[in-house]
């Protein structure tokens, strides 16, 4: 299994570990759902409320854990984690959520932007009554956690962005 991770740097050592140790065994890179491999972590609904409707999001492990927050890319959903997260730890508790007008998320009535995602990270933050949290983010998610680090301060104790769609201040 995979033991704690406790630093984003442990996050990504453990992931490409995994990634490695998967293409020198010949296997395909995620094992497939058919082999029963990650049957035993499976997902819960969570719905977060916003003042537009709701975000629809995904959560694995112990709400008592470490928090993490998944943050999904372009075009996708949190769906985009299901066969990642049940290879991490299952000491963390992982909460992916559905961007708005993604996936199962009520569209947002006025224009999606950096800045909005952003409030989206924290509605969902607070919804869940996380006063520090780690986040794992790829692609436009990652963009948007980029920004999370502006003013107020920042409440995350960890950021994991894979491949960062940049929309960094100037």
């Amino acid at each position: 299994g995979i033991a704690l991770v406790t630093s984003a740097r442990g996050l990504m050592h453990r992931i490409f570990h995994y990634i490695i140790r998967m293409q020198q065994n010949g296997s395909t890179l995620l094992p497939s759902r058919a082999a029963g491999t990650l049957t035993d972590f499976k997902s819960v609904s969570v719905t977060i409320p916003v003042p537009w409707g709701t975000i629809a999001a995904k959560a694995w492990g112990n709400p008592s854990n470490l928090p993490v927050l998944a943050l999904h890319g372009w075009q996708d959903n949190a769906g985009g984690f299901d066969n990642l997260i049940p290879l991490l730890s299952k000491e963390m508790y992982i909460v992916a959520m559905d961007w708005p007008g993604h996936g199962l998320s009520s569209k947002r009535p006025y224009l999606y932007n950096t800045f909005e995602y952003v409030s989206d990270i924290r509605y969902a933050a607070d919804a869940l009554k996380w006063k520090s949290f780690s986040l794992l983010a790829h692609s436009m998610g990652a963009g948007a956690a980029s920004w999370v680090q502006q003013p107020p301060p920042p409440n995350y104790k960890y950021a994991l962005l894979l491949c960062l769609v940049c929309s960094c201040p100037p």
